[in-house]
């Protein structure tokens, strides 16, 4: 799981949200999550704008949080 994930549903959102904010259509950020699909530079300066995290620590492979974790 990415970190970028783990911030999505700590603010609540979906990828619906999540993509009408930063303006990525919801099957690529789906892609991304999933790591089906590298992000792209912009896409990454998006992301790391909207959640004020460097891209390097959002794209970070992290542990599966607990319910407590969230």
């Amino acid at each position: 799981m990415l970190k970028m994930q783990i911030e999505r549903i700590k603010k609540g959102l979906t990828f619906s949200d999540l993509s009408y904010q930063v303006k990525i259509h919801p099957s690529t950020l789906g892609k991304i999550e999933s790591k089906k699909m590298i992000a792209y530079e912009p896409h990454k300066q998006k992301l790391s704008s909207f959640f004020g995290l460097p891209a390097e620590e959002l794209f970070q492979e992290v542990d599966q949080p607990t319910e407590e974790g969230f």
